[in-house]
């Protein structure tokens, strides 16, 4: 008869089509969520079970899980979450329509639960959720937006670049040095002549390059890093806390104290002994203290970086 039939039919469609309906909606929610609140979307516990593990779903889902509250100190959190939304703005610039979307749930914000589901006991963990299966664990840390990337690629299949915003910093500091050696090499042509055809040129350059690398420059070459990013206060942070990271600043931080402890080590051990009197004492102190304040600086940095460090000097 024709309500057999009829029968017949929907139950084929629903079949053929099993992510119809419910499904649709929960594509259409986290969509609206995109929209409103940006290319990540923050979820809870609720959210997690409704839109990520009620199945089944037409779309895939990338999910952060973070520790972002100031209480945990937690600088790794904080740089992969900046990081991250790099890395997601990036690629809905080039894959706008994609059916990936990518999430982030907090440890003290609602999002406790999820990681006991997840069995998560540290943070920053990324994971893949495809359409249907056991969400997948990223099973090394990634923070820098390059390495979020290409965890992107490899876990959707769709290659894309990635665009890191304008570094207004860094910007300024490049325009800063580009105008102030334009205006040394104009008014000051000759006497740059004598210097860099002295002897003792090609010995700056040397130390120059030395103090570089010291810095980590060689290592931000290879593995890539923002030159900083906001802290808690809006600010800018001058050192990543970990010693498996850093960024462009903390290069520049470095050589200035190293850099620092070099000219004291140079007015202590040549420029002091050839003086007298009163100047030899002035010159003393000031080599002193400078190796001194900034060695102590330094070992505080050291220790920030690596928790067990235990070396220190006057701070």
């Amino acid at each position: 008869s024709m309500r057999v039939l009829l029968c017949l039919a929907l139950l084929a469609t629903a079949a053929a089509d099993p992510c119809s309906g419910k499904c649709a909606e929960r594509f259409a929610r986290l969509n609206k969520e995109r929209n409103n609140g940006g290319n990540v979307i923050s979820i809870n516990n609720a959210m997690y079970k409704d839109l990520l593990r009620t199945a089944p779903r037409n779309y895939t889902v990338i999910l952060l899980a973070n520790a972002e509250s100031e209480q945990r100190g937690c600088q790794p959190c904080r740089t992969a979450a900046y990081e991250y939304r790099i890395a997601v703005d990036s690629f809905y610039r080039q894959h706008p329509e994609a059916g990936v979307f990518f999430v982030t749930v907090d440890f003290d914000k609602g999002g406790d639960e999820v990681f006991s589901k997840l069995d998560c006991k540290s943070a920053p963990v990324f994971f893949y959720f495809e359409t249907s299966g056991k969400p997948q664990r990223h099973q090394s840390q990634i923070v820098a937006a390059e390495e979020i990337a290409g965890y992107i690629t490899r876990k959707t299949g769709l290659k894309y670049t990635l665009q890191r915003p304008v570094d207004k910093s860094k910007v300024a500091y490049t325009l800063f040095s580009l105008i102030g050696t334009a205006l040394i090499l104009y008014f000051a042509w000759d006497r740059v002549v004598r210097v860099v055809s002295s002897p003792g040129f090609l010995s700056y350059c040397s130390i120059a390059f030395a103090l570089l690398m010291m810095g980590g420059q060689m290592w931000l070459q290879i593995r890539g890093a923002p030159f900083t990013v906001p802290n808690d206060k809006g600010g800018m942070t001058f050192y990543h806390h970990s010693s498996q990271y850093q960024y462009g600043i903390e290069v520049f931080l470095v050589m200035g104290l190293q850099g620092a402890i070099t000219v004291g080590a140079v007015i202590l051990g040549d420029v002091a002994p050839s003086s007298h009197g009163h100047t030899h004492r002035v010159l003393t102190l000031i080599g002193a203290a400078l190796v001194a304040l900034v060695f102590s600086l330094l070992y505080r940095i050291f220790r920030d970086k690596i928790g067990y460090y235990p070396y220190k000097l006057l701070f």
